[in-house]
């Protein structure tokens, strides 16, 4: 194993509850889509449409219906959930955390802590401590 690496599992799509609702008007007469929540589960793939809402996995939605997972409206309203890992800091992995800006200046786990600093070149510069 390399040392530090930290292998994680490619996002596949996504779990929704909520959605953007129907565009409208502000006073001022600027257009926008207030946010819209659902009573049900939605599955989508990664990927939008033209007017920017995530495409719904139609296939994995009709599985699990198929399956006995959705309610009598044909909503999924509950969804099986496996995990990989027995233990939960490999399934939640956790840690402090300070930003400079955007950028992470350090990083730790309450004991032992690493510094990010960068040079004029943008390089990472670290540095460990406890």
């Amino acid at each position: 194993m390399i040392n530090g690496l930290q292998p994680s599992l490619a996002e596949g799509g996504k779990i929704k509850i909520g959605g953007k609702g129907k565009e409208i008007k502000s006073r001022k007469g600027n257009k926008f889509r207030p946010p819209e929540k659902y009573d049900h589960f939605i599955i989508t793939t990664t990927t939008r449409d033209r007017a920017g809402d995530l495409i719904v996995d139609t296939e994995l939605m009709q599985a699990l219906l198929d399956d006995d997972w959705g309610d009598d409206d044909g909503k999924l309203r509950k969804i099986p959930i496996t995990v990989h890992e027995d233990t939960f800091d490999k399934i939640m992995p956790t840690f402090y955390a300070a930003y400079a800006g955007k950028k992470l200046a350090c990083r730790g786990d309450g004991q032992v802590a690493t510094r990010y600093r960068f040079n004029d070149r943008r390089e990472r510069l670290d540095e460990t401590f406890e």
